[in-house]
This record gives C-alpha cells, structure tokens and sequence, in this order.
C-alpha cells in the first residue's frame, strides 16, 4: 500500500508540475499578444494622428458589434479627414463620434444611414453602423467597461511594447547573423 501511496502521490505531482508549466506558458503567450496588441495601438496611432488612448478605449466595443481593430482605425482616420474636409478639424474625435453615435441611435435604418457612415468613416463606415447604432451611452458603457477591464493602452506601454518587439526582431537577425557566419 506504500509504495501504491507514493507512485499515487508522484503522479499527482507530476500532473500538478505539468499543470503549472502549461500555466505559465498560457500566461507567456497572453502576455506577448497584448504586447503585440500594444505595439499595433502605437502604430495605428502613428498612422491615424489619434491617440492609443483612443484607440485603444474604442476597440473594445468596436469588436463587440464585429469590427475588427484596423477597421476601426482606418474608419476614426477617415473621420478625422472628414472633420478637417468640413471645418471641425480641431474638434476632439472621441466628442464627434459620441454625437454621431447618439444621432445614429435615434435614426432608422436605411439607405440615408448607410451612405452617411460610408461618407464620414470610408469603406468601412456600414460595419460601423451595428456599433454606432448603441448611441452614446452604448458607446461610453463600453468604453467604461474597457477601462474596468484595463483594456486601454496608454501612450507610454504602446512605445514600450514598441521597443520590445523591435528589439526581438534585431534579437532575431542577430540569431540568423551567426547561424549564416556558421553555415559559411
């Protein structure tokens, strides 16, 4: 019975050790997707002249109703141009997208809704509906839960993680450097 005790006690061990590698992992490879998901925030930051804040604040909701992240991007870039295009350009882009989500949540649906959006957010501006449909208090309960969730990327984490995987990509063709001075 003792020695069917200790192979018993060595096998929950050896579970239990295995448990706590898959675990770790699990949370090395979490972790690197946000760092991803930050380094993607600060570039489409650069790309769209808005902050990672923003962007980042948004996504959240934006993916709850089914539009993916650069879809976003690219739909705020698009506003902006549109606020410029139409005098507002020095207007806060998070304050104009709350009044079109509040309009937006008051009209039907219809051809006149869908050519508005793809005339302020471009291409994607009719996936945008589904989301702009919850008005400004859809769009600020998610942004609140966002917050909750820490799922806002400040400026400062977005450079970092920025650096980081720079720096694994230089890590990487240092790596391919001396595997090529081998192989020669």
């Amino acid at each position: 019975n003792a020695k069917e005790m200790e192979r018993s006690f060595k096998l929950v061990g050896n579970a239990v050790l295995a448990m706590s590698a898959a675990s770790v992992t699990g949370l090395g490879i979490l972790v690197k997707r946000q760092i991803d998901a930050a380094d993607q925030f600060n570039k489409l930051s650069q790309r769209t002249g808005l902050s990672t804040e923003t962007l980042s604040g948004f996504a959240h909701g934006a993916q709850l109703a089914g539009l993916d992240t650069e879809g976003l991007a690219k739909s705020l870039q698009h506003l902006a141009k549109w606020m410029v295009a139409h005098g507002q350009g020095g207007r806060d882009v998070k304050t104009v997208l709350f009044e079109l989500a509040e309009q937006y949540g008051r009209t039907g649906d219809g051809a006149g809704k869908t050519a508005d959006a793809l005339d302020k957010f471009g291409k994607a501006g009719a996936a945008m509906i589904p989301w702009l449909n919850q008005g400004r208090a859809g769009l600020q309960a998610a942004w609140e839960e966002a917050e909750r969730f820490g799922l806002i990327v400040s400026g400062t984490a977005a450079q970092a993680a920025e650096n980081f995987n720079d720096n694994l990509t230089r890590l990487r063709a240092i790596l391919s450097g001396v595997a090529n001075q081998i192989m020669t």
